[in-house]
């Protein structure tokens, strides 16, 4: 068979679906395994990223289900995350003037030989409790840019959400509004140095949703 000579970047197991444990009601911690190590090319695979977006409590219940945000379809791709709003986490450990670190959840390789491996992310209804990784304990961080296009870094405490944040849904008030809903996809995340394939991701796996309370 003829190749079209056309590089295609190498594959990256998702998360599996049927390991996540999402929210519910009102609960705020969310769970995932990692890939089959079996299917895992530790040359490649060095842990995930995580992306999410605001949603207006009045409208979630319409654009969420169980299944993930009804305005992607599947397989879901970074291009479609990006495309629909979502932004990518950030780390305490990253400044804003500087790339992004990635992955934002690194494994180690004792970890990424593990089936058992779990990631278990805590993100308080209380606003004012930055949400973290437990595995790594990894600080996250809202990512927004300014209208110059320059790329903003900022905690989850309500005092720093303000209306024109570009994380944040359109004609959404946070001084009116008591709570919001954020929405998690995860994906693999990989460098192939070898073919000099870089920043490789999986399609992503919907993690769930859940409140913030921003009358903190």
């Amino acid at each position: 068979m003829l190749s079209c000579g056309i590089p295609s970047a190498p594959y990256l197991p998702p998360v599996p679906s049927s390991s996540v444990e999402s929210p519910i009601g009102p609960e705020t911690d969310y769970y995932f395994l990692i890939p089959d190590p079996d299917d895992i090319n530790p040359e490649i695979f060095e842990g995930f990223e995580l992306y999410y977006k605001f949603f207006d409590p009045q409208t979630a219940d319409e654009e969420l289900d169980i299944n993930g945000d009804n305005s992607l379809s599947s397989p879901v791709s970074l291009t479609s995350l990006r495309r629909e709003g979502y932004v990518r986490l950030a780390s305490s450990k990253e400044t804003a003037s500087l790339l992004p670190v990635y992955p934002l959840i690194p494994l180690s390789d004792t970890d990424m030989n593990n089936a058992a491996t779990e990631i278990k992310l805590e993100f308080s209804n209380l606003g004012s409790d930055n949400p973290r990784s437990v595995y790594g304990n990894i600080i996250f961080r809202r990512t927004l840019t300014d209208s110059a296009g320059s790329r903003l870094l900022t905690d989850f405490d309500p005092e720093n959400f303000a209306i024109d944040d570009s994380d944040l849904p359109s004609g959404f008030d946070p001084t009116t509004s008591f709570d919001i809903v954020i929405a998690l996809y995860v994906l693999s995340y990989g460098n192939d140095y070898v073919n000099l394939s870089f920043n490789i991701h999986s399609t992503a796996v919907y993690l769930g949703s859940s409140f913030i309370d921003l009358s903190q």
